[in-house]
């Protein structure tokens, strides 16, 4: 909620945080309608810290501490700069989508919602309509602005601000941040402009219509773990784990 904050009102700039606010206009193809805001990250920090990890099996139960349970007072840490384009929409554009198509999307997603609780999968993200939508679109915009800006797909990562409480957040943040070369190479932001990102976005949407492996991939009612990703592969939507919010 705190970063949600700061990436819709992009204001407080300083030596670890850039960002300004692309105005989009009304002659945007009708997305008008559906985007709220777009956001050029020029520069954000990111600390990765290891609490643990897992063997085997992701679960609560098994969560093996990063000091081996010796009471070690720091954690293992990396810091990374990088840069981003952030992409929030209208909440009430997705509230008529859901009530649109709600028939549909309930056939789609019981399944989805059903293992989720059954094997008790609560360390992935609960996959509600908005959860997947949102990170369907950030994944084929990830591979989208791979083949636009020339980054590998695997040096891109998501992140995903998704909730219907009382503070309902519903947007994407795409961006770079590896301690190579490639976190700051400005191409990233360069395609957030709004004349490159509005064609990008409607080419990752068109291009996510069909997959080159079907009609094998379209026909699967389920891969993955657990079978939690439906039809889609990595011919179409899929990405790299380090890319991907949801291992």
């Amino acid at each position: 909620l705190e970063e949600w904050g700061v990436l819709s009102n992009p204001n407080d700039n300083n030596k670890d945080f850039s960002a300004q606010e692309e105005i989009l206009g009304d002659d945007i193809f009708g997305l008008e309608s559906v985007l709220d805001k777009l956001v050029l990250v020029k520069k954000l920090r990111e600390v990765r810290v290891l609490r643990g990890f897992h063997r085997i099996t992701p679960s609560k139960e098994d969560f093996v501490q990063a000091d081996l349970n010796k009471n070690i007072a720091w954690l293992p840490a990396t810091e990374v700069f990088g840069e981003g384009i952030f992409i929030s929409f209208k909440e009430k554009a997705i509230t008529t989508w859901q009530n649109k198509y709600k028939d549909a999307i309930h056939l789609r997603l019981d399944v989805m919602q059903k293992k989720y609780n059954h094997m008790k999968l609560d360390f992935l993200p609960e996959p509600t309509s908005k959860f997947v939508l949102l990170h369907t679109l950030a994944h084929l915009l990830i591979r989208q602005l791979a083949f636009e800006c020339g980054y590998a797909a695997a040096s891109l990562r998501e992140r995903i601000y998704c909730s219907n409480e009382k503070n309902p957040m519903a947007g994407i943040l795409i961006y770079t941040a590896d301690s190579d070369s490639e976190g700051s190479l400005g191409g990233l932001v360069r395609q957030g402009n709004k004349d490159r990102f509005i064609p990008t976005l409607l080419t990752a949407m068109q291009r996510g219509e069909w997959c080159s492996a079907d009609p094998v991939c379209r026909e699967l009612p389920a891969q993955g773990m657990n079978g939690l990703n439906r039809a889609a592969c990595h011919s179409c939507s899929l990405l790299a784990e380090t890319s991907c919010v949801s291992h």
